[in-house]
């Protein structure tokens, strides 16, 4: 039952952005699918990933991946 609660809330946020975004005049229907498609690759790497640095540690894992958001946060900011 929870997974469906947080799978419902990450539609439900896709669906709030996209509708804002093509409100704002921030990006069309096609470059909003982009930009979602691009972040579920995104997040499919990271979730890959994430599991190939047990060897370092989880302050190096934690580390790289808090590098990686602010890098793709900052940009989203800057970009849309």
């Amino acid at each position: 039952m929870r997974a469906c609660a947080l799978h419902d809330r990450r539609w439900v946020e896709s669906g709030y952005l996209s509708a804002y975004l093509i409100k704002q005049g921030i990006a069309d229907k096609s470059s909003v699918a982009i930009i979602f498609t691009v972040y579920g690759i995104t997040v499919a790497i990271a979730a890959w990933l994430s599991a190939r640095f047990p060897i370092c540690g989880a302050a190096a894992s934690d580390g790289c991946r808090l590098a990686i958001w602010a890098v793709f946060e900052i940009a989203f900011l800057v970009f849309a």
